[in-house]
């Protein structure tokens, strides 16, 4: 009988360990395929897979050669956010006054907007805020609560809490205009973007004019250089504006015919738009204002700080539904945030490099080795940025660990979930053992492609994964296809 029971598992060890060799087998053959493709004869591809609950590397292909990783990158920044800050985490946004209200309801003093660095305010995303001229209604309503029928002063934007530079030093002057390449300031409004709204001409090269901007930019010009594209050539059209300019550039190219075509820009100054903004709503209230809409930055300090008063408070949604959104939808803007206020909380100074100091040393404390690991912003947006796939599947294995990996993992992109139920794996490997299984956060910047995330392996373990590739000559689509093979794959180790 015992001899038996020995056979029995001597056979279900040989077939567990077979079947597991014929899974990584495919991958494997997936992977040596994919090396010898003609469109990745001058790329580089890094995969690592590994086992959540022992580390072990199932994997790995070029495993700690350190590459591009594009919006992969913001698991990092998520991840460790949720750590220092919490699920519950809220930002807070002041509307406050200096000074005094005489008996006729005058406020001698200023008006401020402060900034607690809150990335979503004033715009909805389903329910995830009110819109801009909901809570623009909720900051007048404020100021007639407070019994202020006149303001004797300035509406200043505050954005203190963190550093004036809006953008990572490393991001290219081609992003920076555009509204993925809105800056991460202390005192944010409407995802600190606008539209530009085009009458395009009839034929390719024929002149464009603007028909509107909105939100309205007071004080910002714009010169158009945009010309009429081929027909089906799509949005070609390119912002350029550096931080705080009062000057945009508009070049490149939009489709033929339409009456209307719209392209988003990167506001240049938030705290000034915000300031704006609240006059613009108080004036139009019927509230008087007898000075315009500043900035503490552009007061350089003009102006005796007093004792303020705040009449209102914007909380912001729970970080748990930012980070949902942030990885669903790879919004650079909010990660850009949250790597400041990472920075804030930790060190009292809301900044990119203290931010990016905070990430090391969460991960660095979790016994994760860092040597190599070049992070330069929040969102993967800077061509600077430079990890390995064993960094990244390293860090998420280690966030699975954590209290919060239930709200991170949520934030994933799952493979073959319809299409409204959004991120880049929707609709993606339907059928196959990926489907409601494997879930990632996607990456794409020009020849970077990159998926990192987790899957169930059909012996039922968890794993950590991350594949990169750079420098591929075939379009971002071709290359999408070929690594989803490659997660179709790791979806099927046994």
């Amino acid at each position: 009988m015992q001899q038996y029971i020995y056979s029995f598992l001597f056979l279900t060890l040989f077939f567990g360990i077979f079947n597991t060799l014929i899974g990584q087998q495919s991958l494997q053959n997936r992977i040596e395929t994919l090396s010898k493709d003609a469109d990745l004869k001058h790329a580089i591809l890094g995969l690592t897979v590994l086992d959540v609950e022992s580390g072990e590397v199932v994997f790995g292909h070029n495993q700690d050669i350190c590459l591009k990783p594009a919006s992969t990158l913001k698991v990092v920044t998520t991840s460790t956010a949720l750590g220092v800050l919490g699920s519950d985490f809220q930002f807070e946004t002041h509307l406050q006054y200096d000074g005094y209200i005489d008996k006729d309801s005058t406020l001698h003093g200023n008006l401020f907007l402060k900034g607690g660095g809150d990335p979503t305010l004033g715009f909805m995303r389903k329910e995830l805020n009110p819109k801009l001229s909901e809570v623009l209604e909720m900051w007048v309503n404020a100021v007639k609560n407070a019994g202020i029928k006149q303001i004797k002063g300035y509406v200043i934007g505050d954005a203190s809490i963190y550093e004036s530079g809006l953008i990572p030093p490393k991001w290219t002057w081609e992003d920076m205009g555009n509204y993925y390449g809105a800056g991460a300031s202390g005192l944010n409004l409407h995802e600190n973007k606008y539209s530009i709204q085009f009458k395009t001409g009839q034929r390719a090269g024929d002149a464009t004019s603007i028909k509107h901007i909105s939100p309205s930019l007071p004080g910002l010009t714009f010169e158009n250089e945009v010309k009429t594209g081929k027909m089906g050539s799509g949005d070609e059209a390119i912002v350029y504006a550096s931080p705080y300019t009062d000057h945009v550039i508009v070049r490149g190219t939009v489709p033929p015919r339409t009456k209307e075509f719209t392209i988003k820009g990167a506001v240049p100054d938030p705290s000034f738009f915000a300031a704006q903004n609240l006059l613009e709503a108080l004036l139009d209230a019927g509230i008087e204002v007898n000075d315009i809409a500043t900035t503490l930055r552009r007061m350089n300090g003009q102006f005796e700080e007093k004792k303020r008063t705040t009449i209102h408070t914007f909380v912001s949604p729970p970080l748990k539904d930012i980070v949902y959104w942030a990885n669903k939808k790879s919004i650079n803007i909010y990660c850009e945030s949250l790597l400041k206020m990472i920075g804030y909380k930790l060190y009292g100074r809301g900044t990119t490099v203290h931010g990016l100091e905070g990430v090391m040393a969460y991960w660095l404390n979790r016994g994760i080795n860092l040597t190599g690991f070049f992070m330069r912003d929040g969102s993967g947006l800077s061509p600077e940025n430079s990890v390995s796939t064993h960094h990244l599947a390293q860090i998420l294995r280690m966030a699975q660990k954590e209290d919060y990996y239930q709200d991170f993992d949520y934030s994933l992109s799952y493979a073959g979930v319809p299409c409204s139920a959004g991120g880049s794996l929707r609709g993606q490997l339907v059928g196959t053992k990926a489907q409601n299984n494997l879930r990632a956060k996607s990456g794409y910047i020009e020849r970077v492609r990159s998926y990192s995330g987790y899957a169930k392996s059909r012996s039922g373990k968890l794993l950590s994964f991350s594949v990169i590739a750079n420098n591929y000559t075939c379009s971002n689509a071709a290359m999408r296809n070929k690594l989803m093979q490659v997660l179709k794959a790791i979806a099927e180790i046994q």
